[in-house]
């Protein structure tokens, strides 16, 4: 019975480190949000962040328009 109770208790110890380093990196993150710039012009057509002619541009305020299949 002792030998249940040192695993519990390494196992609490365990989980209390690991939500603890989470909760301080979540906490002490010092990185900016993330910006979704409109492709440059030596950007290739294949790549993801291409823009199609039929497609919206992405406004400054960060909105984005909704573009219909028909």
């Amino acid at each position: 019975m002792n030998y249940e109770l040192v695993i519990l208790r390494g196992l609490l110890v365990a989980s209390v480190m690991v939500c603890g380093l989470i909760l301080g990196n979540m906490l002490g993150l010092a990185g900016e949000a993330p910006t979704f710039a409109a492709p440059t012009a030596d950007a290739s057509a294949s790549t993801a962040t291409a823009i199609t002619a039929g497609a919206c541009a992405l406004p400054p305020d960060g909105v984005l328009c909704v573009a219909s299949g028909s």
